[in-house]
């Protein structure tokens, strides 16, 4: 786009962004008198400058008018609006991208919206009489099928839709007799033109269309767009009166709030994806790779007796290697709803089927024309894994129906014989899950999954996906959805659900807030104010993290989970005082835990209680003999005791081990000085400064060392022949 434009538009957005409608007006005029494509926009530009300036007449006159606030909001939106289409105009020209492209074809494309419509509704009722007389509907599909394509782009770029299009399109999708592939498609169209350019008509249709029809599919379809659609253009549809108006009336039914809620759960859970893929690829298939010799080597020594040539050595391995555990953590986060086959698909979406966008949306059809050579496998074989409701997202059906195609007999009669087994098991844990769900609510949560899914690996894998902006990445902030945060959230239940969702999955923030909403509408428990905490802690908000654990204590003083939080937060806020209490409580219930004897310890040497702190030490030393870090805080203590000889004994004991630092050459090193024995000093400080490998001293660990000198002055360390050791590393000088 020609700089001098994008310049003009910024500073109409800013003139807007300052309410300061008539000079934005002007700005705006100035623009789009620069240039022929623009001129279409003046007489709606003059319609709302001459609205507002009897407004404003009407205002000088001292006429009173109530509206008048909600006048100028709907004058910035109109100039926002305007701006809008000017962008889309000028970047259309020659900007690269599909939906500019498509754009262009449009302005040579004569086809308009009704006639579309009505050729689709021809050719379905053509097909309706093929099949019924059995007879070859392979052009008649073909054709239809490339017809929703064009309707799909046709809605996806036009700006703006006209009134007229908008009732067309929303009577065609919420129509009970309506094709749902083209409702569906329709609701796509709509949903990527709003992330595309913000368009007030395109989330009332979504919200019409919702209202409209009574198939719970559409619906859950509608109010999945509505609700994405709303979060990403919420900065625009928070300023936008009509849109406010409406969602204002909507939400007056509680019915509608409730959907709403599952519909935001399926989002939030769609955006645990990628962690889970991520999981996936770095731990599973690790894993699996580093255990395949160990399982080739039991397939090898497996007893071809046994019964169904079972091994009982596989259950020790799996156990011993993590891998068990692992797999029942998985089907842990299957049965809570997580995305378990996008990993499985994301590789199955190179069929030409998925370069036409739209079909990366299109409800699963076993008819479809490019699945003809896969028919009697959709029929067959495939019939459990496409037909059962959710089991799979509809552009992973289409994925696995075009895979097949291509395989080897033997080869596709193993697959759905594996994921048959295995989507059995995704089958039952859904049904489970359901068993209290009325049918009227299963229907809608498996569609609203369903989609969001396909949405999920459209922004995810499409070969395009970087034109797009992908609003399924977390974060998803509640509080930033527009005109129904408060309401979302008011139900505790599904807060909580949040909550526990985010805290589980490590979304540390997004679980403070939700638990703070709890918190803020009187919610009051241990439960409560400990999972509070732990958020807080995770977020580095060490002091709230301790206000709540007292909160919680107050609850549950006895809690040995409290104690321990309550010690450790303690001592990362440097309230050793307060560690030393808490630790010792903890003691009392855990007397021999190696880690609370060490944890203590160190509270004890920053509080220079170094003789308590060495009968620690000595003791985790007796219950773990040759514990290193016990070793080294023995060897501190005696150090700072002045009991140089065991100080140096047990340095010995910590160098000889291959887990010794730079560090505790270091200290070695000051237990020498300390005992007057420079040379010795000199020689364990030069190991300790060395860059390895190279004998030269790293200046980084010079200044570690030289940050010890008033430590070691105090101790009686002459200054002067520290000064001088110090300067002979620094010069290299370790040889005199």
């Amino acid at each position: 786009m020609d700089r001098n434009i994008e310049n003009s538009l910024r500073q109409v957005r800013d003139r807007i962004k300052g309410r300061k409608a008539l000079c934005a007006a002007a700005s705006l005029r100035s623009l789009l008198t620069s240039h022929p494509r623009f001129t279409a926009l003046l007489p709606e530009l003059d319609r709302v400058v001459e609205s507002y300036n009897y407004m404003a007449a009407f205002m000088f006159r001292g006429t009173p008018d109530q509206g008048r606030e909600r006048f100028f909001r709907d004058t910035l939106e109109a100039l926002s609006t305007l701006t809008r289409r000017a962008e889309r105009l000028a970047r259309g020209t020659d900007a690269p991208g599909l939906y500019y492209a498509e754009m262009r074809t449009q302005s040579y494309s004569a086809e308009t919206l009704p006639a579309m419509l009505g050729r689709y509704a021809d050719l379905s009722a053509q097909l309706q009489l093929a099949c019924a007389a059995e007879a070859d509907d392979t052009p008649l599909r073909s054709e239809r099928e490339a017809l929703l394509i064009r309707i799909f782009n046709y809605v996806w770029v036009t700006m703006p839709l006209t009134d007229a299009d908008f009732k067309l399109l929303t009577a065609t999708a919420a129509d009970p007799d309506a094709d749902f592939p083209l409702a569906s498609q329709i609701i796509t169209a709509l949903f990527l033109g709003a992330l595309q350019y913000y368009e007030r008509g395109r989330l009332l249709a979504l919200l019409d269309i919702y209202d409209g029809t009574r198939d719970l599919k559409t619906r859950a379809r509608a109010l999945m767009a509505l609700a994405l659609a709303l979060y990403a253009t919420r900065a625009e549809a928070a300023a936008d009166d009509a849109v406010s108006d409406r969602l204002e009336e909507w939400k007056q039914d509680d019915a509608n709030l409730r959907r709403l809620r599952s519909v935001i759960m399926e989002i939030v859970r769609t955006l645990d994806t990628e962690r889970v893929t991520r999981n996936l690829r770095s731990e599973m298939m690790t894993d699996i790779k580093e255990m395949r010799p160990v399982i080739e080597r039991l397939m090898r020594d497996m007893d071809p007796g046994s019964e169904e040539g079972y091994n009982p050595d596989w259950e020790e391995m799996l156990r011993n290697s993590g891998l068990e555990e692992k797999l029942s953590r998985l089907g842990e986060m299957q049965e809570e709803g997580a995305d378990m086959m996008y990993l499985a698909f994301s590789n199955l979406k190179n069929f030409p089927f998925f370069r036409d966008l739209p079909n990366w949306f299109l409800p699963f059809d076993g008819r479809h024309t490019q699945l003809r050579d896969s028919a009697a496998d959709t029929r067959g074989a495939l019939s459990f894994l496409l037909e059962t409701p959710g089991l799979l997202c509809d552009s992973d059906k289409y994925s696995l129906a075009l895979s097949v195609v291509r395989m080897p007999q033997v080869q596709k009669e193993m697959l759905t014989s594996q994921m048959g087994d295995q989507m059995e098991q995704v089958r039952q844990a859904m049904a489970e899950a359901q068993l209290h769900v009325s049918d009227a609510d299963r229907i809608f949560n498996t569609e609203a999954l369903v989609y969001v899914r396909d949405i999920n690996r459209f922004l995810k894998l499409f070969r395009a996906k970087g034109e797009f902006t992908d609003i399924l990445r977390p974060p998803f902030t509640l509080g930033d959805f527009p005109y129904v945060s408060s309401e979302l959230t008011s139900d505790a239940g599904f807060t909580q659900l949040l909550g526990e969702f985010y805290l589980k999955r490590g979304y540390y923030g997004d679980a403070r807030d939700m638990f703070s909403l709890l918190e803020q509408q009187g919610e009051a428990s241990p439960g409560l104010y400990e999972k509070l905490a732990f958020a807080h802690e995770k977020q580095g908000n060490l002091d709230q993290a301790s206000l709540y654990l007292r909160k919680a204590e107050l609850f549950n003083p006895d809690s040995r989970w409290l104690v321990k939080r309550i010690a450790a937060v303690s001592r990362a806020l440097l309230r050793y005082d307060d560690a030393e209490e808490y630790y010792r409580r903890a003691l009392e219930q855990e007397p021999d835990s190696v880690p609370l004897n060490m944890q203590l310890a160190g509270v004890l040497l920053a509080l220079e209680k170094h003789e308590e702190a060495r009968k620690l030490y000595y003791k985790v030393n007796y219950l773990h003999p040759g514990h290193l870090d016990s070793l080294r805080g023995i060897a501190w203590c005696e150090f700072m005791l002045g009991d140089l000889d065991r100080s140096l004994d047990h340095y010995a004991a910590v160098l000889a081990d291959d887990g010794a630092t730079h560090t505790d050459h270091l200290n070695a090193g000051h237990a020498f000085m300390r005992r007057g024995e420079t040379r010795q000093a000199l020689d364990e400080y030069r190991r300790g400064v060395a860059v390895p490998g190279t004998g030269k001293p790293d200046p980084e660990k010079l200044r570690e060392l030289q940050g010890d000198r008033s430590l070691l002055v105090s101790l009686g360390v002459p200054a002067t022949d520290f000064d001088i050791t110090c300067d002979l590393l620094a010069a290299g000088k370790g040889d005199i």
